[in-house]
């Protein structure tokens, strides 16, 4: 077999033809006649193929069958029928045994991928479940949790801003006066009413407000009224930054605009020509700020957006009084005490409750619970001596004697307790 160098477009070997020979129509035949094939293989003797030679891989599965010839062994003359299909039946052998080796190899690393990924699947199927079920469980907890109180339920909020609610006043073991007490402010905030809460000096009007918050989680902004408090620390202030002046929204704009509960302190404190800012506010929850903004009621400003949109309402400087604004305002009885009596048409605003004070086995059992080390006859004397001192005030008998807080006798049973126990 001779490979010639080089191969000319007429198909001659070795012999150089001039293309000046071909003419024009001789050459393009030529040239469609040439074809280039992809591989030339071996077909015995003389004679190549090009066309009709298997792919790549069973070629290479044939040649690692075919022996190396090594000095000394010949190519046999020619070949008989038995030997050809012995050389058959080794080839096929071989190629099923090298076939199954390479699956042997390939097939581990396929399964290990196959359950790999459907380990991968498995893994984020429950991670889609668990993320669904926190989702379910945060979205229960913040709005269809019930406050159950005898036959009163209350809806848990959702605190957007968890710093404005109250926290560690909620307790189960409350004094069923106090629980009543709650159960009455959870009422009226499902009517949509305000309160007014009154009752002797002390904390406990402010507990039982504080309780209510934390129960059901609601925020809230304080207000303490005193002689000095004008309209400027209830609505708006004037405030100067980076040399700019501008209004700031106080405590009764942030509660309307948030849905937040307002609580007023020591509302017999006030001026009279104070508070009356508050009754547009309280009666139908509309109010007129200095910046120009108007507060009006939540079902109004709903039938306004029927016809117009948040951003033609906000150019009009028209703000929306949320439906969860509530007012709670905690004040003393007066004449009993000094201070000044509501004007008729603030006080007709508010529905009013009056907190008396603990009855006297209700604090004997909290101040055996406070003070374990303080003996019980000695917390029953000094709680008979106040109690009889504050019955001095109820009787008229003459005597004006001050009306000691009993919720304070906790605070010293806790300072007598430590030094008994010291």
């Amino acid at each position: 077999m001779i490979v010639p160098e080089h191969i000319y477009v007429n198909g001659s070997g070795n012999k150089r033809v001039k293309h000046q020979s071909l003419d024009q129509y001789e050459a393009s035949r030529v040239l469609e006649d040439m074809r280039v094939p992809d591989r030339i293989v071996l077909g015995g003797g003389e004679t190549h193929i090009g066309n009709k030679a298997d792919p790549t891989e069973v070629m290479a599965d044939r040649l690692r069958t075919i022996p190396i010839l090594t000095p000394g062994h010949e190519v046999p003359s020619h070949l008989t029928a038995e030997d050809l299909n012995q050389s058959e039946e080794s080839i096929d052998n071989q190629h099923n045994n090298s076939s199954e080796a390479s699956i042997a190899i390939d097939e581990d690393p396929l399964r290990e991928l196959k359950n790999m990924r459907k380990q991968l699947g498995r893994l984020s199927t429950r991670v889609m479940q668990l993320e669904d079920e926190s989702t379910s469980r945060n979205t229960r907890d913040a709005k269809n949790t019930i406050l159950k109180i005898g036959n009163i339920r209350a809806p848990i909020h959702d605190a957007k801003r968890p710093e404005f609610v109250p926290t560690g006043f909620a307790d189960k073991n409350l004094p069923p006066s106090l629980i009543h007490a709650i159960e009455w402010l959870i009422q009226k905030d499902a009517l949509q009413q305000d309160v007014f809460l009154m009752g002797v000096p002390g904390s406990l009007r402010s507990f039982v407000v504080f309780s209510y918050l934390d129960l059901t989680n609601r925020e809230f902004e304080y207000l303490s009224v005193t002689r000095d408090t004008t309209e400027a620390d209830i609505k708006q202030r004037r405030e100067i930054n980076n040399g700019n002046a501008f209004y700031s929204d106080l405590c009764a704009v942030r509660a309307a605009l948030n849905g937040r509960v307002l609580v007023i302190d020591g509302v017999e404190k006030a001026e009279r020509n104070v508070l009356p800012i508050l009754n547009n506010l309280l009666e139908n929850r509309e109010m007129q700020l200095d910046d120009g903004r108007f507060l009006m009621a939540a079902r109004k400003y709903d039938k306004l957006r029927e016809k117009y949109s948040v951003e033609e309402l906000q150019k009009m400087k028209v703000e929306r009084v949320s439906e969860d604004f509530h007012v709670i305002a905690l004040g003393l009885p007066v004449p009993t005490f000094k201070g000044h009596t509501l004007d008729p048409p603030l006080r007709s605003r508010f529905q009013c409750r009056n907190i008396a004070e603990l009855p006297f086995e209700t604090m004997s059992q909290l101040c055996s619970f406070i003070a374990p080390n303080v003996g019980n006859e000695r917390v029953n004397n000094l709680l008979a001596l106040v109690y009889g001192l504050n019955s001095q005030n109820s009787e008229k008998s003459g005597i004006a004697l001050p009306l000691f807080p009993i919720d304070n006798l906790l605070k010293s049973l806790k300072i007598w307790d430590m030094l008994k126990y010291g």
